[in-house]
């Protein structure tokens, strides 16, 4: 065997164990495709889910799924396999990793999943029209709206102790601030009939704005 063929028979990197059944340029290339496509995969989990620090955990991925890659790679079989076979790997894998990713996010962005992680886990089965708008994470900030039957949404006051507000408005006022929340994240609103007010002891940003009947709710923070 030539000393170029040694070389190019046992050379292997981060980017997936580049061996001789395949070239380094075809490895790095696959390699950069693959990270392409993870990080829109993040991306697309943001947007479903308003974690929009979940790009930047981009580099992260990269470097776990680059080493398990490169020991995917490193099996006998593997370096002993044609060209073609090592392609299927590496393109296979960044494809699955990349896949796997978006599908969490479906689930993840899910209006059920979305209510369970910001107001209640579990969903009464009484919540309908779901719509949220914001961010999460780090100093999160969005706003909810939902319908349920009156039993749910006292459930939920309850659950996050939330107290009626001391700062007394009218309906007209609590209406007209609602409505500026939500234009502000594009936000469906629809005025609520003697709006009752309910806060947070602990946190000062949350704010539940019900109607008189505890139907219909803006949640926000």
């Amino acid at each position: 065997m030539s000393t170029r063929e040694q070389e190019g028979g046992s050379s292997a990197g981060l980017a997936g164990g580049v061996d001789r059944g395949i070239s380094r340029v075809w490895s790095i290339g696959i390699a950069l495709v693959g990270c392409v496509l993870i990080e829109a995969a993040l991306v697309f989990n943001a947007r479903r889910t308003g974690d929009w620090l979940m790009p930047l955990t981009g580099p992260f991925v990269w470097a776990v799924a680059m080493l398990l890659l490169h020991f995917l790679c490193a099996f006998p079989k593997s370096r002993a396999s044609t060209r073609g076979w090592q392609l299927a790997i590496r393109i296979g894998f960044w494809l699955a990793v990349a896949l796997a990713l978006a599908v969490r996010a479906c689930h993840d962005g899910t209006p059920r999943a979305m209510f369970e992680r910001l107001v209640l886990h579990p969903m009464p089965a009484s919540v309908r029209d779901f719509q949220w708008r914001g961010g999460v994470g780090i100093d999160g900030f969005y706003v909810i709206r939902f319908a349920a039957a009156p039993d749910d949404v006292r459930h939920v006051i309850a659950v996050r102790h939330l107290v009626p507000s001391t700062n007394l408005l009218s309906a007209e006022e609590i209406n007209r601030r609602t409505s500026e929340q939500c234009a502000w994240l594009h936000l469906s609103f629809t005025n609520l009939a003697a709006p009752v007010v309910y806060v947070s002891p602990q946190d000062y940003r949350e704010q539940l704005v019900t109607d008189g009947a505890h139907e219909l709710v803006y949640l926000s923070r």
